[in-house]
Parts: structure tokens; sequence; C-alpha cells
């Protein structure tokens, strides 16, 4: 029996027109979060505290809302923990 095809859910648009990222994330492979509060900052929104892995430079940091370009600010450690961040 032939269904309809799926359709991938559309993500939800910020007022500027560009794609919302809360729930998807960005971090190493094997990555094992080292508190609960650091596993959901990864997974927020950029206008919120959201940090993601940049593999171009083996670093975290936490991604700032541009409309045209990807900034950040490098961080070190958890904001939460305290536990130093690495590429694990």
């Amino acid at each position: 029996m032939k269904g309809r095809p799926v359709r991938a859910r559309a993500r939800a648009l910020h007022p500027d027109g560009t794609p919302c990222l809360d729930g998807t994330r960005r971090v190493p492979r094997g990555f094992t979060p080292c508190c609960a509060a650091f596993d959901r900052l990864t997974r927020n929104c950029v206008y919120d505290l959201r940090v993601e892995w940049w593999g171009r430079h083996r670093r975290w940091f936490v991604r700032l809302p541009a409309p045209t370009a990807t900034t950040g600010l490098e961080v070190r450690f958890c904001p939460h923990c305290g536990a130093r961040l690495g590429a694990r």
C-alpha cells in the first residue's frame, strides 16, 4: 500500500527569517556532557544561551545571534559545574 511521502518537519523561523536552532546541536563525536545543564545549553536557541562545538577551531563557543554570519565567544569551562571543556 502506498502512503503519502513523509515530509521533514519544518523548523520554526525567527522574526528576521533565520531558522531557530532550538533542539538541534553541534557537538563532537562521542560527546558526553559534564552536567545536565550543559547538555541543555548545547540544544538551546541562539537567542537563549547556546554553546556549540566548532570543529574547524576544535573549541567550544557561545553562539551569538547574527543574521549574516556565525559569531561566538570561546568558552573553556562549563558555566554551571566548572568542568574544563574539551573535545572529549
